[in-house]
C-alpha cells in the first residue's frame, strides 16, 4: 500500500496523495496547489481531469484546464469534459488555451459550438480552432457562416476570419467569399484582408509543390 501511495506525492507537508482521492485533489486545484504533482503523472492524470474539470467551483475548473494543458496531447481524453467547461464557463480562457493543445481530437468537439446561440462560446470556440490550424479544416464552413452573418457581434466575425487564414491550403475555396465579404464590409476589411493573405501564400505554395 505504501509503495501505491509513493507513486504519487504530493508536493507539500500535507503528505501523499493517490490521484484517486479526489477530493483531496479538489481542496488542492481549488487553491491552486498540486498541478505540478498531477502534471507529471501525464496520462494517468485524465480520470482525476476529467471529474475535476466538471465541478462547479470554476478555479478548480481552471487549473485542472492548466493541468491538461501542460500534460498535452496525452490528455486528450479530457476534451469531452473541457468542452463541456467552456460550455457552463464561456469566458474561461484557460480552458480555451487547452483545447488549442488538443489539435485534432479538440476540432470534433468544438465545430458543434460554432453554431450555438451564445456568442461568447462561439468565439472561444473559434480561437481555440484558430491555435489549431490546419486540422481545423472542418470547420471551414461554420466559420464561413459565423463571418458572413451580419448578425453576429462584429469581433467575432472577425475572429472567424482570421481562423479561417490559420487553416491553410484546406480554406483555399473560402477565397471569393472572404473577398465578397470584404468588398460589402469596411469593418471587416482589414480581417478579410490577413485571411486572404495566408490563403493566398498557401495557395502559391500548393501550386508551387513547396512545404507547408
Amino acid at each position: 500500500a505504501l509503495g501505491a501511495l509513493l507513486l504519487f506525492p504530493a508536493c507539500s507537508e500535507q503528505g501523499t496523495r493517490s490521484l484517486s482521492d479526489t477530493e483531496y485533489w479538489r481542496v488542492r486545484f481549488s487553491h491552486g496547489e498540486g498541478i505540478d504533482t498531477v502534471v507529471a503523472q501525464g496520462r494517468a492524470a485524465v480520470p482525476l481531469l476529467n471529474t475535476l474539470l466538471a465541478d462547479s467551483n470554476e478555479n478548480v475548473v481552471q487549473f485542472a484546464a492548466m493541468a491538461a494543458q501542460q500534460i498535452g496531447p496525452e490528455a486528450a481524453g479530457t476534451v469531452p469534459a473541457m468542452v463541456n467547461a467552456l460550455v457552463r464557463y464561456p469566458n474561461q480562457a484557460y480552458v480555451t488555451q487547452a483545447l488549442k493543445t488538443m489539435k485534432d481530437d479538440a476540432v470534433q468537439h468544438l465545430v458543434p459550438l460554432l453554431a450555438d446561440g451564445d456568442a461568447e462560446l462561439q468565439k472561444q470556440a473559434v480561437l481555440a480552432l484558430n491555435g489549431i490550424g490546419s486540422p481545423a479544416a472542418s470547420a471551414l464552413e461554420p466559420l464561413l457562416r459565423i463571418a458572413e452573418d451580419t448578425s453576429a457581434p462584429t469581433e467575432l466575425r472577425k475572429e472567424a476570419l482570421v481562423t479561417l487564414g490559420s487553416i491553410g491550403e484546406e480554406a483555399i475555396s473560402a477565397i471569393p467569399r472572404i473577398n465578397e465579404i470584404a468588398v460589402k464590409e469596411d469593418a471587416l476589411r482589414q480581417s478579410a484582408a490577413m485571411a486572404n493573405k495566408r490563403l493566398k501564400y498557401a495557395k502559391r505554395v500548393r501550386e508551387k509543390g513547396g512545404d507547408r
